[in-house]
């Protein structure tokens, strides 16, 4: 298996992370960045116990994954892959556009939701809702869940 690794230094922040990649799976671990742009033909990205403020994905065929990240601003298109973010904590916004797969939010803190599919389930709390307010936020952090072929599930 091909890897690249890059260590940064505890005490360091990175200022952005740029990463395109063909073929293959990539990890982000343990970094605090101020910027993070990612684009995958193939493969997956499972990003874990980060702290972004701005982050922009675009995956043509996989699957992404948030575990224990705490997110800024976030833009992120799936083409044909699931989204996962467990034990986050959205800060400002985040919208996922997915064109085929599901979208799941799980243990995560934000305040409001707005969930859209075509052909697919939107379940908030496991309610059949198409938005709600989840925090004591009415103006506060929002995430928005699109998909055209999948089910959005917020819990």
């Amino acid at each position: 298996m091909n890897e690249v690794v890059v260590i940064v230094p505890e005490d360091k922040s990175l200022e952005a992370l740029q990463v395109n990649l063909v073929a293959g799976d990539g990890k982000i671990s343990q970094v605090t960045t101020n910027d993070v742009n990612a684009t995958f033909i193939s493969g997956d990205l499972t990003v874990k116990e980060e702290r972004i403020d701005n982050f922009k994905a675009n995956l043509q065929a996989g699957d992404l994954t948030l575990k224990e990240v705490g997110l800024g601003k976030g833009k992120i298109k799936l083409a044909a892959g699931d989204f996962k973010m467990k034990d986050g904590h959205i800060i400002q916004s985040l919208e996922v556009k997915t064109s085929t797969g599901d979208n799941l939010v799980q243990d995560t803190q934000v305040d409001r939701c707005e969930l859209s599919t075509t052909l697919g389930k939107n379940k908030l709390f496991g309610q059949d809702k198409n938005n709600g307010e989840v925090g004591s936020e009415r103006d506060g952090s929002l995430l928005i869940l699109e998909a055209v072929t999948g089910d959005n599930i917020v819990k």
